[in-house]
C-alpha cells in the first residue's frame, strides 16, 4: 500500500465492489446501464406551488442508482442520491425536467419530461345574505378571485343542489327551495388556462313565520248615527297562506268575527269610536290595527220667540241658541218666517210681522259636518195694540172706538180697557197718540 500512496481505502473498497457485480457475459465483463424515469405532482402545478419530483421508478438492472441529478429548465441543476426532490417555479411556463440517473459503476441514463406551469389562480368568493332563506335570493360575488396573468374568463358555480351554471362575470343569484346545507364550489378558470376552486358550506334556513298585515277601510268616512257603515279589510294581506278570520271590536261594546273581510255596523250616538280589526291567517299568525272613526248625529234645530204673543208691527226676537250641534258645532242659522220676506241668517234675529194672521216659522242649522235639521212652527200673529176692533188696520174706526172711551177710567160708565193703550188707567191723549202714529201704517214709534 505504500508503493500507492494514492490508492486509499475507499477506493479500495469501490474497486472490488465493481470486481464483485461485474458480469461475465460469454468470457467479456458487461455493465447493464441504468433505466430513468419520474413523475411529478401535482400534475399541473401552478407558480410558486411546491411540485414532488419522484424518480423511485428509476432503477438499475445490475447493480444500484447512486445519484439523482435533475435540470428542473430553469437554470436549476441538483444532485442528490434519494430519489425524491421538490422544486417550485417561480414563472409559468413550458418547462423541460431532465432526469440523469447514475448506476454504481458509473453508467448513466436520461430522461426528459414537459412540466406545463400555470399561472396562479385565486378563487374567492362571497355572499349576501349572511343568513341565507329558503326560496330567497342569494347573491354570490366572485370579484375578489385574481389570476396571475391574463383575465378569468370563466366562472363555474356548483352550487350543491344539482344547479351547475358557467357565466363570464363574477355575480350570480340563486334561490335554494329548501333548506340545509349546501356545499357551494367556485371554480374560476383564466385566460392562460390556470384555474383554481374554492368551496363554502351556506345553511338556508326556512323563512321564519311573519305574521299578516291588518288594514281596513270604512264608509262612509263621516259615519251618521243610526246609519249603516261598512268596515272593509279586503286589503289586509297573509305572509303565506290566507287571511280565514276577521274579528272586530266596533268601540261602542259590541264586536263581531267573519271569515269575510266585509261588515257593517249601526252607531246609536255621535262621538269617536276606536275600532280594532284583529286577523288571523291560515298558519295561526295574528295582526291587529287601530283606528278612530268619526261618528255624527244629525243636529237639532229649535229655537223660542219673545214675545210669546206678537202683535202686528212689533219686534219679535228669535233664538236659535238652544239648537244641539250633536257633535262638531252649528255653523249657519237660517230663518224663514213665512211672510214672503228673504230668509234671514244668525242665531238671534228680530223680525216684524205688518198683518196679523198666521205664519210658518222654519229655522234650518247645519253643523260643521254639513248635516242639518229643521224646525218648523205655526205663529199667530195677534192684532195691532191700537187695532181696537181687530179688523187688521188702524183706521177712523180706532179713532171713534177711542173717542167714545176718551176721559173714562176705571169704574166710568165709557171705560174700555182695550182703549188704555199706554195701561195708564186711564183713555187720555197719550193713548190718541198712538193710535195716531200707527194709523194706516205699519209701524208703532212707542215700541222699543
Amino acid at each position: 500500500m505504500e508503493k500507492f500512496p494514492f490508492f486509499t481505502a475507499n477506493s479500495f473498497i469501490i474497486f472490488v465492489l465493481i470486481l464483485y457485480v461485474t458480469l461475465s457475459v460469454n468470457g467479456e465483463c458487461v455493465n447493464l446501464p441504468p433505466s430513468a424515469d419520474f413523475t411529478h405532482s401535482p400534475i399541473f402545478p401552478y407558480t410558486r406551488e411546491t411540485i414532488t419530483f419522484n424518480a423511485s421508478a428509476s432503477y438499475d438492472p445490475d447493480g444500484f442508482i447512486f445519484s439523482y441529478t435533475w435540470d428542473f429548465g430553469d437554470e436549476n441543476i441538483t444532485t442528490v442520491s434519494t430519489p425524491i426532490i421538490i422544486h417550485y417555479y417561480n414563472a409559468s411556463g413550458n418547462y423541460y425536467v431532465n432526469l440523469t440517473v447514475r448506476d454504481n459503476l458509473g453508467l448513466n441514463n436520461s430522461v426528459v419530461k414537459t412540466i406545463s406551469v400555470l399561472p396562479r389562480v385565486v378563487a374567492s368568493f362571497s355572499y349576501w345574505p349572511p343568513n341565507p332563506l329558503v326560496c330567497k335570493p342569494v347573491t354570490f360575488n366572485a370579484s375578489d378571485s385574481k389570476p396571475e396573468e391574463g383575465y378569468i374568463v370563466s366562472y363555474s358555480w356548483d352550487f350543491g343542489d344539482g344547479n351547475i351554471t358557467v357565466i363570464s362575470e363574477p355575480l350570480i343569484t340563486h334561490h335554494f327551495l329548501a333548506e340545509g346545507l349546501y356545499v357551494v364550489e367556485l371554480n374560476v378558470t383564466d385566460s392562460m388556462g390556470g384555474w383554481n376552486t374554492m368551496s363554502q358550506i351556506l345553511n338556508v334556513s326556512k323563512p321564519p313565520t311573519a305574521p299578516p298585515i291588518a288594514v281596513f277601510t270604512w264608509a262612509p268616512l263621516t259615519a251618521e248615527a243610526g246609519e249603516p257603515v261598512t268596515f272593509d279589510a279586503s286589503d289586509s294581506t297573509p305572509n303565506g297562506g290566507e287571511i280565514v278570520l276577521y274579528v272586530w271590536d266596533f268601540g261602542d261594546e259590541t264586536s263581531g268575527n267573519t271569515s269575510h273581510p266585509k261588515i257593517a255596523h249601526i252607531y246609536q250616538s255621535f262621538g269617536n269610536y276606536t275600532v280594532v280589526l284583529n286577523v288571523t291567517d291560515s298558519e295561526g299568525e295574528t295582526a291587529s290595527v287601530i283606528n278612530v272613526i268619526r261618528v255624527v248625529e244629525r243636529p237639532k234645530a229649535d229655537f223660542f220667540f219673545i214675545p210669546t204673543e206678537p202683535r202686528v208691527c212689533t219686534k219679535v226676537t228669535f233664538d236659535g241658541s238652544i239648537s244641539d250641534p250633536r257633535g262638531g258645532y252649528i255653523v249657519e242659522y237660517k230663518w224663514n218666517f213665512g211672510d214672503g220676506s228673504p230668509d234671514v241668517y244668525g242665531i238671534v234675529v228680530i223680525h216684524r210681522f205688518p198683518k196679523m194672521g198666521e205664519y210658518n216659522i222654519s229655522l234650518n242649522v247645519t253643523d260643521s259636518e254639513g248635516k242639518w235639521d229643521l224646525k218648523s212652527i205655526t205663529l199667530r200673529i195677534l192684532p195691532h195694540k191700537a187695532d181696537l176692533n181687530e179688523d187688521g188696520v188702524v183706521n177712523i174706526i180706532d179713532m171713534s172706538i177711542f173717542a167714545r172711551a176718551f176721559g173714562s177710567y176705571p169704574g166710568h160708565e165709557r171705560w174700555n180697557p182695550k182703549v188704555d193703550l199706554n195701561s195708564d188707567e186711564k183713555v187720555n191723549i197719550l193713548d190718541g197718540v198712538i193710535i195716531a202714529r200707527s194709523f194706516n201704517q205699519c209701524i208703532d214709534l212707542l215700541d222699543p
